[in-house]
């Protein structure tokens, strides 16, 4: 529909054939479509009204997401935390992720820092800061549950965290 940001809330699922729709998964059933897999690396799982990844590894790098549409204006959100204590808990959002071989997001958040920052992905030149480390006190600390949101209008993104805005920055790529 002309004019209407579309909503996203992550993990998504998105057909690339088509244009984003609202979609929203409160994750009450386990056939809602986001993989199940129990192996050496990690645990993906439906458990207790969540979709919860088990890391395996010391050091992992999981992300959940499926192929974008590639829209232009869009928000993408989610509710997440920490199953138990960390002190480097690192989780975030993916956002503009076609495939592998165009540039994409992610915004980052330090929860044991208070801290986020937004980083550009590309192919050939690996990663770079649109927004550097930035402190605030809207992120909670160790379990507790962060809301966190990127809306994409054009060139701008905007960044908000628990409900609040922590600021909206340009980047054309």
């Amino acid at each position: 529909q002309a004019g209407v940001e579309p909503i996203v809330y992550l993990p998504m699922i998105v057909s690339p054939d088509v244009p984003c729709a609202s979609f929203f998964d409160d994750f009450s059933s386990s056939n809602s479509g986001w993989p199940l897999i129990d192996d050496s690396t990690a645990l993906f799982e439906y458990l207790d009204g969540e979709y919860r990844i088990l890391s395996r590894q010391a050091a992992p790098d999981f992300k959940a997401i499926a192929p974008f549409a590639g829209a232009q204006d869009y928000s993408v959100e989610v509710e997440a935390h920490w199953a138990d204590s960390h002190d480097d808990g690192i989780y975030g959002l993916v956002f503009g992720y076609i495939d592998d071989n165009s540039p994409y997001y992610i915004f980052a958040v330090f929860t044991d820092l208070s801290q986020f920052r937004v980083l550009r992905h590309e192919p050939a030149g690996g990663f770079s800061s649109v927004v550097d480390f930035t402190h605030s006190s809207e992120i909670q600390p160790g379990t507790a549950k962060n809301q966190l949101k990127v809306i994409r209008h054009g060139e701008q993104i905007t960044i908000e965290i628990n409900g609040v805005i922590q600021g909206t920055w340009t980047d054309n790529s």
